[in-house]
């Protein structure tokens, strides 16, 4: 082994390590021993591991404990003061990091397992109560298919320049962390984002986010959701929601298809359901309540007021059902957007 760690967490190879240093694997943390022989440089080997032989890191994983590693040389690179471990007594809590730029003070934590929304919000609140800023760093476990949604909900953050935006970092693959930003959600849920190097000037390294589906494509996904080999039971709610207000899902409005990208992270569930959730019940009701807005992205709302679906009279909001445009199949559905097209030619 090539690799052992400090008890303080330093990574440091075998040629350069110190025999009356203790150091332990990145992997398991267990205690390592310095070897040498005739042939062989020196190179770190397993020994048993008992109480008695010091410090044993719990919890850190090979990835995490690199990945603290790189951020301190991250900062220490650009001659920026870092200090690891850093204790909070007044919380009673230890952050990752601890760095100082031009006099103000900020927390870095980077988090590689598991977390819960809960946790992440109750630690940026305690910081915050004794006025440090935190960023939280998503490891490669938060960036898997699927999972983008919950990790913006987590470590994500606004702001008018890049939008929904946050850090991330492979640190066994890169060598500095990504900026994940723009993040937005197709009208079916998939998160699509650009993504550049942190810390480059302007847009360098940057990666063109990937292109939408068509609006054809989306309304074939919703049959596919209903009646395909793997049934999906979020339209299936949805489509019993629509039957006893005699509709069909398949014949939903075009309307909900738009617009394309939404910024909703608030909202669990697919941006297309939760429109058409809306449009059915709102349909109902007549009066549109706040409650029914924050059920829906802004920028469907926005176009609903746009195109005067919803109306605003003494303070209220109606909902016109007269300006949607319900079918009753996906074929009647195509076959009058390709009357439409036809009839603009």
């Amino acid at each position: 082994m090539k690799i052992g760690i400090t008890k303080n967490g330093t990574l440091v190879e075998a040629r350069k390590a110190d025999r009356n240093e203790k150091y332990f694997c990145p992997s398991c943390q267990r205690a390592l021993k310095l070897c040498s022989g005739q042939y062989k440089k020196n190179y770190f080997a397993h020994q048993s591991f008992t109480k008695k032989q010091g410090y044993q890191p719990k919890g850190e994983t090979k990835r995490h404990l690199m990945g603290k590693k790189k951020v301190v040389d991250f900062f220490n690179q650009r001659q920026i003061s870092v200090q690891t471990e850093f204790y909070l007594p007044e919380i009673k809590q230890r952050a990752d990091l601890r760095v100082e730029i031009d006099d103000h003070i900020y927390l870095v934590e980077y988090q590689c397992s598991p977390i819960k929304l809960k946790e992440i919000q109750k630690r940026t609140k305690a910081y915050l109560k004794l006025g440090l800023i935190s960023y939280w760093i998503a490891g490669p476990k938060h960036l898997g298919k699927g999972s983008l949604f919950q990790t913006v909900q987590k470590f994500g953050r606004f702001s008018k320049k890049e939008g929904w935006w946050i850090l991330a970092w492979d640190a066994l693959k890169q060598e500095a962390p990504h900026v994940f930003f723009n993040m937005q959600r197709a009208v079916l849920g998939k998160v699509l984002y650009q993504e550049r190097i942190f810390n480059c000037k302007g847009h360098q390294n940057e990666f063109i986010r990937p292109k939408l589906p068509t609006v054809e494509y989306e309304a074939y996904k919703i049959e596919h959701s209903l009646l395909g080999n793997q049934i999906d039971q979020r339209y299936v709610e949805i489509q019993q929601l629509c039957y006893t207000n005699g509709k069909n899902l398949m014949g939903c409005p075009w309307t909900v298809h738009f617009p394309r990208l939404c910024t909703d992270f608030r909202n669990r569930g697919i941006p297309l359901l939760n429109r058409l959730r809306f449009l059915v019940l709102a349909e109902q009701k007549v009066k549109v309540s706040i409650t029914d807005i924050t059920q829906i992205d802004i920028e469907f709302w926005q176009m609903l007021l746009e195109k005067n679906i919803v109306i605003s009279n003494d303070g209220e909001w109606y909902f016109i059902s007269q300006k949607v445009q319900w079918y009753n199949s996906l074929s009647e559905k195509l076959a009058k957007k390709n009357q439409s097209r036809i009839s603009k030619l």
